[in-house]
This record gives C-alpha cells, structure tokens and sequence, in this order.
C-alpha cells in the first residue's frame, strides 16, 4: 500500500511537471505573438526586416526554420520545416498586389532546392489570376502545393492560425 502511495505521487507529479512546461511553453508562444503583433502594427521597415520578421511568426508558431542570406538565393527566402517535407517561400514586401514573377521566382526555388511545396508570402495583396494559375502549376507539374500568403493570411498567422 505504501509503495502505491510513492508510485502515485511520483506520477501525479510527473504529470504535473509536464502540464507546467506545456503551459509555460503556450504562455511563452502567445508572448512572442504578441510582440510580433507590435512589430507588425508599427510597421516593417524594408524587405530584409520583413524576411526576418516573417522567419520570427513561422518560429514563434512551432515550426523550424532558415532564413536564407538574402540575396542569391534562388527565389528562396525562408524554408520552413515541419513534418513531411519543407516548404520554400518567396517573401515579398509590397503594398499593392505581387506580381506573376514573384511565383515563378518560388517555382525556380522549389526546383533548385528539390521541394514539391511552395509558395510566396507577402505584404501586399494576392490577385485571383494568381491563385488561378498555381492551382494550374499544382496539376501540371512537379510542384503539389503552392502556398499563397497575403496580408490577411499573415494576420491571421499573428493570431497564432498555423497556415502552412
């Protein structure tokens, strides 16, 4: 009966000690989105800040990633990491809508880097025709999916949504 007694107590606080670091873990996550939220609020300077930025959201929502070095890149500025295979981004700091060649210039990244997943992220807004033709790309090529993502999905990301 003793021995049952240490085994419990041993137990519970094993999961207590868990459910501790869970929570520390989470209240650590929403802290960091929070700051993320303010950064976003007061503004992205320029594109590298937004490359930075955007690696910092991916991070604080619990996926690994790179930050390329920022030139010569191959049209891969972010590679975010999460089970199953990578996903390569072309971060774009724009205030209208992006252009056609921002996808081609992920679709020259996923080829060099050897992904099927890719896409573009931007500040800017996505135009349907966009959205058209990777739905094209998907069916026709080696290319599986292609991540679109505007300011309303990066904001929804701010809201701790895991979009990737």
């Amino acid at each position: 009966m003793f021995i049952t007694i240490i085994l419990i107590t041993i137990i519970t606080a094993a999961l207590f000690a868990v459910l501790i670091s869970y929570l520390k873990k989470l209240s650590s996550k929403k802290v960091r989105l929070t700051e993320l939220r303010k950064q976003w609020l007061e503004g992205i300077e320029d594109g590298w800040d937004f490359e930075r930025f955007i690696g910092d959201l991916f991070t604080a929502l619990g996926y690994k990633v790179d930050v390329t070095k920022g030139s010569r890149d191959f049209g891969v500025d972010i590679v975010v990491w999460e089970p199953g295979e990578p996903v390569t981004l072309q971060a774009k700091f724009y205030t209208g809508s992006i252009k056609r060649y921002a996808l081609e210039e992920s679709l020259v990244g996923a080829t060099i880097y050897g992904t099927r997943r890719t896409g573009v992220i931007t500040t800017g807004e996505i135009p349907r025709s966009l959205y058209k033709l990777a739905r094209e790309i998907e069916k026709r090529t080696f290319v599986k999916e292609i991540v679109l993502l505007g300011r309303t999905e990066i904001e929804e990301m701010l809201r701790g949504m895991r979009l990737v």
